[in-house]
Parts: structure tokens; C-alpha cells; sequence
């Protein structure tokens, strides 16, 4: 006769407990992430010191090669739309590697150039595909990086993209005056092959499943958003005001600055030690409550 014990008293069932999520390598991660960011932004701001030089070679006007800086920069703009979905639905680091594989070709491309013409093109679909970087990495750092250093992860990035407009000027003079504007544009095209390589060996593999099917349906509400739009303004106006004071300082500045290499080199410099010192104070200023409450001082609705 069998003997059939009450609910009560059954044995309870060991559940097995969940598995712990798979954390980036922080170190590894964080090295990696900041090398590319310095590489990715640096070149909108590299071609800058560059302009003198192509200006020569083509008969063109310093004005006109300006916009060498503007293709960038609406590519990099509208890559951004682009690649942050579409990582939703393919994986982050499919997307930022395959981004800069494609990157390091158009980069190296834009040596090969013989006018105006073909180098705006060409800096336009480099800006694209440098876009695939900074969107993505940030969505991969939220997921991947271990909570507790997300903070010094995200700010360390911000703040690499931030220096790029110090580093990359002087970088790219630097090399250009040892062997000329292309070779600029050939080492970054090479820079940017090894960096896809890096991060196709640091970036976990994408998890199996969980791809959007329409990954771009939430843009135009993200688009509309108030509170966004604040942020996109903000955005523009400080990336817009470094670009334009940069370039106004490398075409019509002071002929002290100007005229100067040095002095314009040691100009560039001085903005470097903010940089450093970012990651390391944003999370004391995190800290700090705003004086009027979380909503302070935009009062809609969350």
C-alpha cells in the first residue's frame, strides 16, 4: 500500500537558482571602449590642422574644406538614428565591429582622394560608420558592465569623446607634419581595423534571441520627447561650439594663435587635464541632490 503524504508534508523541491548574468571584463572593457572613443570622435576634429595643407595640394579655399568637418559631422549625426536600433535587432558588438570595419575603410578611402568633392563624400559615409560606435557602446556598457562600475565605465567613454577634440588635432598635426595629410588617413583607416579586431575579442558574444522586430517604431516618439529634445539641443550646442571655435582659431584666430603653431598647439592642450579629471569627480557630483527636489528644474511629467 502506498503511502501518500500531504502537500504540507512533501519534501520541498530544490529550485535552481538563477544563474548569475555574465559580466564584461571591466578592465579589458574599459580600455578598449576609451581607445575607440578617442579613435572615433577624434577624426571629426583631426581633418582641422589638416585643412592648410589640403587647401595647397587642391587650389581650394580654407572656407570650402570646411566642410570636410560638416560631412563628418551630419553622417555621424544621422548614423546615430541608424545604428542604436538597428543593434537591437543584429546585437551590439555585430553592429560596432562590423561599424568599424566599414569605418577603417572609408577612413583610409579618404587619403586615396584626388578633389574636394570625392573627400566630402567620402568623410559623410566615414561619419556614418563612425556612428556605430558611441549609440551602441553605451547600450552594451548599461547591459553588460557590472552595476557598480557602469558609472566610471559611462563617464570614462563620455569624457574619451570629449578629449578626441584635443587629442585628435593634435595627433593628426603631429603626423601630418612627419609625412603629410594622407598618411593621416591611412593610419587611422589601419587604427580603426585594429580596433575592430579588439573589440570583437573584448565585447562578450550577443546574446541568442531577444531581437526587435521593428526596432525603429519608438524613434519618432523619442524624437518628440520635451525632455529629449532638451538633451539633443544641449548636445548640439556644446559639440557645435568646440567645433566652430576650433576651426574659427585654425582659419582667422589671432595671428599670435593663429600664426603660431606652438601657441595653437599649447591652446589645444590646456583642455586636456578637465578631461582626465572627469571620471573621477562625476560620481561625487552624482551625489549631490539638486536644490529644488529629483524634478528640479524641469517640471513635466516623468
Amino acid at each position: 500500500m502506498t503511502t501518500v503524504l500531504p502537500p504540507s508534508s512533501r519534501p520541498a523541491r530544490r529550485r535552481s537558482a538563477a544563474p548569475a548574468p555574465a559580466w564584461a571584463p571591466f578592465g579589458r572593457t574599459l580600455l578598449a571602449f576609451v581607445l575607440t572613443g578617442l579613435l572615433a570622435t577624434g577624426h571629426l576634429y583631426g581633418v582641422i590642422p589638416l585643412i592648410g595643407a589640403m587647401s595647397s595640394e587642391w587650389g581650394a579655399s580654407p572656407v570650402t574644406l570646411t566642410w570636410l568637418v560638416s560631412a563628418f559631422g551630419f553622417g555621424y549625426a544621422g548614423g546615430f538614428l541608424v545604428f542604436g536600433p538597428l543593434s537591437d535587432r543584429y546585437g551590439r558588438r555585430r553592429v560596432i565591429t562590423s561599424g568599424m570595419a566599414a569605418t577603417a575603410l572609408a577612413t583610409a578611402a579618404v587619403a586615396l582622394s584626388t578633389g574636394v568633392g570625392a573627400a566630402v563624400a567620402l568623410r559623410f559615409a566615414e561619419g556614418v560608420a563612425t556612428a556605430a560606435f558611441a549609440p551602441v557602446a553605451f547600450a552594451y556598457v548599461a547591459e553588460r558592465v557590472e552595476p557598480r562600475r557602469r558609472g566610471v565605465t559611462m563617464t570614462s567613454v563620455t569624457s574619451a569623446f570629449l578629449a578626441s577634440a584635443v587629442i585628435g588635432q593634435l595627433a593628426a598635426k603631429a603626423l601630418a607634419d612627419l609625412a603629410g595629410w594622407r598618411a593621416v588617413f591611412l593610419a587611422g583607416g589601419a587604427a580603426f581595423a585594429v580596433m575592430a579586431l579588439v573589440l570583437a575579442r573584448v565585447m562578450l558574444p550577443d546574446a541568442p534571441g531577444g531581437a526587435v522586430a521593428n526596432p525603429y517604431a519608438a524613434v519618432p516618439a523619442l524624437l518628440r520627447d520635451p525632455r529629449l529634445v532638451l538633451v539633443y539641443t544641449a548636445t548640439l550646442v556644446i559639440l557645435g561650439a568646440f567645433v566652430a571655435v576650433y576651426t574659427a582659431l585654425q582659419l582667422d584666430g589671432p595671428a599670435e594663435i593663429a600664426g603660431n603653431p606652438a601657441a595653437l598647439l599649447a591652446l589645444r592642450s590646456t583642455a586636456l587635464p578637465a578631461f582626465v579629471v572627469i571620471p573621477f569627480v562625476t560620481p561625487r557630483l552624482a551625489a549631490i541632490a539638486p536644490p529644488g527636489g529629483p524634478g528640479w528644474p524641469w517640471c513635466w511629467p516623468p
